[in-house]
């Protein structure tokens, strides 16, 4: 029990490190020739911000990194897809595209990627996607007043088979997903 307990403080101080520290640091306004193109997509009731280390640390390594800003309260997964992410083309130009995607923007991505097609379609990293849904927006989407605050996204990320996120099939692009079996966040767990 001690251990674990440890392991929950470290991990936290580590989070809180790795998310709020740094400045943003600038790149190019347009992709060059032999830069490739790294999407962003941040998870439900966040905002690219979440993402910013990560953003700095390959804007590093020299890649052009695009940062995906959306409101998830307020339109559905579909809405969010089409209004976000048909843009890219024009962004990343003809250059390869990867994206990195947390949580909800793994589903967004997916989403998109299901009726769309990106030319110079990258590997694609998805950290803690609800690809099989989740529990908290079953238990959620039990309150009306709640789904009023939250929106239409938390209805769609259900577990059961009926949902939207299982009508999205296996996703026919490369990928890898990271998953953790250890939360900081003891509300939703």
């Amino acid at each position: 029990m001690k251990k674990t307990y440890y392991l929950f403080i470290l991990m936290t101080l580590f989070t809180c490190v790795f998310l709020y520290s740094g400045q943003k640091i600038s790149q190019k306004s347009k992709i060059s020739n032999q830069q490739e193109c790294v999407v962003l997509i941040h998870g439900f009731l966040r905002s690219s911000n979440h993402l910013k280390d990560l953003r700095n640390f390959l804007i590093e390594k020299g890649y052009y990194v695009v940062s995906i800003d959306y409101e998830s309260t307020s339109m559905t997964i579909q809405e969010i897809a089409d209004s976000k992410l048909s843009h890219l083309s024009d962004v990343c130009q003809n250059q390869k595209t990867h994206f990195v995607t947390h949580s909800l923007g793994g589903i967004i991505l997916r989403s998109y990627l299901n009726s769309n097609h990106i030319k110079h379609l990258g590997n694609t990293v998805m950290l803690a996607p609800p690809n099989q849904g989740s529990e908290v927006a079953d238990f959620l989407s039990q309150f009306h007043v709640i789904n009023l605050f939250l929106g239409p996204v938390v209805a769609q990320l259900k577990t059961d088979q009926t949902s939207f996120v299982h009508s999205l099939g296996l996703p026919k692009f490369k990928f890898g997903i990271v998953e953790g079996n250890l939360t900081l966040d003891p509300f939703s767990s």
